[in-house]
């Protein structure tokens, strides 16, 4: 708000009918001048609040501009961890693949892959480390020597 507030106040019509009430003229004089310089210095006209919009639509679109290059370094840096992530599952995946047969009690990880009941598999590794009983499916077949 750089331009100076200019409202239209007849003081002189306001001492006139300040001083047909009862004021004195220097009473009315001071009145007048208090009254007119509170309008002057705390209004803001049309322009004024034009001209703050227009700066905070200007800062609004510089924030949005600063965000995007934010957001968009944040997304550079999850894609950098993503291709970590997978390059790491590939390597060990590998090292898994060259070690020979994945073993858990017995079973190996094929099985499970091939459409094997994951809960008659528990079951069986639980039985076989001596820490269950035949439940959940697990036959004679599948190794419980219980059930």
């Amino acid at each position: 708000m750089h331009a100076m507030t200019t409202l239209a106040f007849d003081t002189h019509a306001a001492v006139k009918a300040l001083k047909k009430v009862g004021f004195e003229e220097a009473q009315a004089e001071a009145v007048v001048t208090t009254v007119g310089d509170a309008m002057t210095g705390n209004v803001a006209t049309k322009a004024d609040v034009t001209e703050l919009r227009t700066a905070t639509e200007h800062d609004i679109a510089e924030l949005r501009t600063e965000m995007a290059e934010q957001f968009s370094i944040l997304y550079r840096h999850l894609r950098i961890m993503a291709i970590g992530i997978v390059g790491f599952t590939a390597g060990l995946t590998v090292a898994l693949v060259q070690l020979g047969r994945v073993h858990t009690n017995g079973l190996d990880m094929v099985s499970i892959k091939d459409g094997t009941d994951r809960s008659a598999i528990r079951t069986h590794c639980a039985v076989a480390a001596g820490t269950g009983s035949c439940t959940s499916g697990a036959t004679k077949s599948s190794g419980c020597s219980g059930g």
